[in-house]
């Protein structure tokens, strides 16, 4: 399965999973050309797939293919975002992300 169809199973079963709790949206970063030629600058480079909140936290969701691998910038985002605060998890299974982040957002209660 190629990682954007992974992300949009998992955006959808996030919006099931934690209905009436929670907002995600997908993200786009880096840069793209415009129809002038010109670049437009999206969210940073590093920033995760899918960021959201459930029940007011703050949750960014990186997607990955079965190989893939999490990034330099990537790493950095997650460290920066987990500073502050935030869950971050990195999901390769729609099936598991929602049971994962409810796991990531149990043991980030007891670091508090």
């Amino acid at each position: 399965m190629r990682e954007s169809e992974i992300q949009s199973r998992i955006l959808v079963a996030l919006c099931a999973g934690f209905v009436g709790r929670s907002l995600f949206m997908r993200i786009n970063s880096g840069k793209i050309r415009n129809e002038d030629r010109r670049w437009i600058q999206l969210a940073p480079p590093g920033t995760a797939d899918i960021l959201g909140t459930i029940d007011g936290r703050s949750v960014a969701i990186e997607c990955k293919a079965a190989r893939g691998a999490q990034r330099e910038t990537q790493k950095r985002f997650q460290a920066a975002f987990e500073k502050a605060g935030g869950v971050y998890i990195i999901s390769k299974d729609p099936d598991r992300v929602c049971e994962d982040l409810k796991n990531e957002m149990k043991r980030n209660e007891t670091v508090a």
